[in-house]
């Protein structure tokens, strides 16, 4: 009973950790996060363990006198602290407390018993007849199904089933297509509020026009949106990796979407370049 509860107060520690993660990640290029967020948390977080603050700011200084990026201080500074807190400590507690997490679970299981009912994925196109002619039972691994004409259905298998195939995809779930859009959504999110916040701060140095000033600025949060594919690219997808499991990964399932994640930053950071 109580390695239960330490699994559960585990997951969910997991949960708000991964959720406050996405939650920066969503609000890091809004005007919100750099005048009011950034203040807050250089004033908190600001510490000598993660560098030398003087040697730092005199960095960020030298590079926005000499490549005009008004907003370097987010990259530099007093924030590069706060960056190694907010957008590595996260990710490192889920790994680190997944270990854990998953030896207790290991040491829980119970020996797996046959199943009484035998798993039959059939289709069925009218819901009202679902309801009327199938019994909802379970079986005894614990999977709920719906059971008509001796036939077992297995709920929520909508998502796991193909919803794209086609190169250079390949067969993609209802599930997958829904959380890829979710990340692509995320790119939008960021690239538009990056470039809404440069562009009502344009400087018109060393007499360029206002076109190659926005040209510049596109190129640079272009870079910065590369940093989001980064963030996930980097999540370790090796057979030992404590984080993969926790989501009902594999190291084999997972390739796919690290090749998506390379494609989609090599378009970025060529754009970037």
């Amino acid at each position: 009973m109580e390695r239960v509860i330490a699994q559960r107060v585990l997951k969910m520690s997991f949960l708000v950790a991964f959720v406050g993660w996405i939650m920066i990640w969503i609000m890091l290029p809004t005007k919100t996060y750099k005048n009011i967020w950034t203040p807050y948390l250089d004033n908190k977080l600001n510490s000598s363990y993660f560098a030398d603050q003087v040697l730092v700011s005199h960095l960020s200084s030298l590079f926005e006198s000499r490549y005009h990026l008004p907003d370097m201080r987010i990259l530099m500074g007093k924030t590069k602290g706060t960056n190694l807190l907010l957008f590595t400590f996260p990710v490192m507690f889920i790994a680190a407390f997944g270990c854990i997490y998953l030896h207790l679970k290991k040491n829980s299981e119970k020996p797996k018993l046959s199943p009484r009912y035998e798993l039959v994925f059939i289709n069925i196109s009218k819901t009202d007849d679902l309801i009327l002619h199938g019994v909802l039972k379970m079986n005894m691994h614990g999977t709920a199904c719906m059971h008509r004409d001796g036939k077992c259905v297995r709920l929520g298998g909508f998502w796991k089933r193909p919803a794209v195939v086609m190169a250079p995809l390949g067969v993609v779930s209802a599930i997958e297509l829904v959380f890829g859009v979710m990340f692509i959504t995320l790119l939008i999110w960021s690239l538009s509020n990056y470039l809404y916040v440069s562009f009502g701060q344009l400087h018109n140095h060393d007499g360029a026009k206002v076109w190659q000033a926005k040209f510049r600025s596109v190129s640079l949060r272009l870079g910065y949106v590369g940093n989001i594919c980064w963030a996930f690219l980097f999540f370790p997808v090796t057979r030992g990796s404590s984080i993969l499991p926790l989501v009902g990964l594999t190291s084999e399932s997972s390739i796919k979407y690290h090749i998506w994640l390379g494609h989609i930053s090599s378009v970025l950071f060529v754009a970037h370049t």
